[in-house]
């Protein structure tokens, strides 16, 4: 039998590219998750008797070094698949060329177009995509009149990405207060002209230290005066820990189990197993993503069998419908016709500082 890159006898060597470094080092906690996830997989005989080894490389969100890295993992180190490879600009400059190789491309960490369209024969999304989340958060959005809506949102593709979604979602072109900003800077001017406004419900697409430093500047010009704003967010990671109190009633949609304010029973096994073997992690919804994810590869790997090559690590990724992690809220939804991991989300809302499904809210007139 030839030789399968990153396959021998007694190991299976996969790699990443993240950013452990950078703007959105804090998402690179995902691929470390991961790693914790494989090292208790090794500790109790790995798959069919081989240890995962994760070689990770930090691209710090810029995209020539992660081409530079995932050229490295590839040829030099010779990976037997590409997994949890982070952010959408950074990814893009690889996808095309593992697809030309045949390299298994598993759980790619966006959910932008740009990475599921056209689907790729290698490349499997780890992310709802943008516009099926948007989907999703219009649920939460039709009880305000439009035009008391106001959408703070990214000045990037993905919020551009995510802008189609909402109007796709709504119909038409829907007359809200739509406001843009960098990767990084304050809000606060977009709060304050969004307050002045009138606005009702705020959609907020910025990193989880913006959006927790937007909400707090607008409960501040608020001064207990009527009903506060509703808030609604993208990304989700540490804002109830954040916000404390001020996150009550914080819409948001994932389709994973966020741990703030939770002890079920798969939360707290996620608690002990980061805190067993990567106690440099904070326990939240990144830490759960690295989880499941992980625990997706792992279950890709037992599918390819005693032997696997590269074409039969594809094929399990594309069985994996009707999978579920206990951290998931949805199944796997994989099949040779769908490569996203999971293809839809659920509304949640932050009660009583946890994460839960909310009933509908009362529309507003």
């Amino acid at each position: 039998m030839a030789s399968v890159p990153g396959v021998s006898d007694d190991e299976l060597v996969l790699g990443t590219h993240t950013s452990l470094s950078g703007p959105l080092a804090a998402y690179g906690q995902v691929a470390v998750a991961a790693q914790a996830v494989f090292h208790e997989v090794n500790a109790h005989g790995g798959v069919h008797g081989r240890r995962i080894r994760l070689e990770l490389r930090d691209d710090r969100y810029e995209p020539e070094r992660a081409q530079q890295a995932v050229r490295t993992l590839v040829h030099e180190v010779g990976v037997l698949a590409i997994v949890l490879g982070s952010g959408t600009p950074t990814h893009a400059t690889v996808a095309d060329e593992l697809q030309a190789l045949g390299v298994p491309d598993l759980w790619v960490i966006s959910g932008s177009r740009q990475i599921g369209e056209p689907r790729r024969t290698t490349l499997f999304p780890g992310n709802v995509s943008y516009a099926r989340m948007a989907a999703c958060l219009v649920q939460h959005l039709r009880a305000w009149p439009v035009s008391r809506v106001a959408v703070l949102v990214q000045r990037s593709a993905v919020g551009d990405e995510l802008l189609e979604g909402l109007r796709a979602a709504y119909g038409g072109t829907p007359a809200w207060l739509e406001l843009r900003h960098e990767l990084s800077g304050s809000l606060h001017a977009d709060v304050e002209r969004a307050m002045a406004a009138g606005t009702r419900a705020l959609l907020c697409m910025a990193t989880p230290s913006q959006v927790a430093d937007a909400i707090t500047h607008a409960h501040g010009l608020h001064g207990g005066l009527g009903p506060r704003p509703r808030w609604s967010t993208v990304f989700t990671d540490g804002l109830v820990d954040a916000l404390g109190p001020d996150a009550e009633g914080l819409v948001s949609c994932h389709w994973l189990r966020l741990p703030e304010g939770h002890d079920d029973p798969a939360i707290r096994e996620h608690a002990a197993l980061i805190q067993r073997r990567a106690p440099q992690v904070a326990v939240t919804g990144t830490s759960v993503g690295g989880q499941v994810l992980a625990e997706a590869t792992v279950e890709v790997l037992r599918r390819a069998g005693p032997h696997p090559t590269r074409e039969g690590v594809i094929a399990a990724a594309e069985s994996m419908a009707g999978w579920r992690s206990p951290l998931a809220l949805v199944p796997a939804a994989c099949t040779p016709d769908e490569h996203a991991l999971f293809a839809e989300a659920s509304l949640l809302e932050v009660r009583r500082g946890r994460w839960v499904c909310p009933t509908p809210p009362p529309r507003e007139r």
